[in-house]
């Protein structure tokens, strides 16, 4: 389970969620003021929080040896999203296909989860098209995914065309990314 994060969040508020049985993965948005916060953040975690804690998403802005360090003083993975096409492979790679293209990232992240951009369902299809192929290629450095994106907003024809079955994501039917009935019902312009 993702959950955002900020320099208020106390490690208390995740226990709720460790203690059902959740895997977390925070995303500070960058948003903590440096490795001394970060570190501070990570001391006061309560070894069973610690434990359901799969990554650490963008802590504090990107540093690679502020990064390095912070990662080996607190024993908690940290994953790099803002700066996945850049980052020392040393951290997981959060792939947001509607970014950036995955190729060159899988070719130096030894880790690597996807995600949504939280954008159209069909940003989300193409994520987990991304997704697939990468699991194909290289299966054991492919995290599980953060797809399952699409009730962050209203409802609309598009996203009842995605579903669910537990964790997994369901694609719409159809060929190629599917979506195929609502995409030729829409009213196509040329854009010259």
């Amino acid at each position: 389970m993702k959950l955002k994060a900020g320099p208020g969040t106390a490690p208390r508020d995740l226990d709720p969620w460790a203690a059902r049985g959740f895997r977390l993965r925070l995303d500070f948005n960058a948003l903590l003021d440096g490795e001394a916060a970060f570190l501070r953040f990570a001391e006061a975690l309560p070894d069973g929080t610690r434990q359901a804690i799969d990554f650490i998403e963008d802590p504090f802005p990107y540093d690679p040896a502020a990064w390095a360090k912070a990662q080996r003083e607190s024993g908690l993975a940290l994953a790099a999203d803002r700066d996945a096409a850049t980052a020392s492979p040393d951290f997981i790679a959060v792939v947001k296909p509607a970014l950036h293209d995955p190729a060159p990232i899988l070719r130096r992240a030894p880790r690597a989860a996807f995600t949504s951009y939280l954008d159209h369902p069909l940003g989300v299809a193409w994520a987990a098209f991304c997704q697939a192929e990468a699991c194909r290629d290289c299966p054991d450095r492919i995290m599980a995914g953060g797809l399952l994106s699409w009730h962050a907003y209203a409802p609309d024809d598009f996203s009842a065309a995605l579903g669910f079955a537990g964790a997994r994501f369901v694609p719409p039917a159809g060929p190629g990314l599917g979506f195929g009935h609502l995409l030729e019902s829409l009213p196509w312009k040329p854009l010259t």
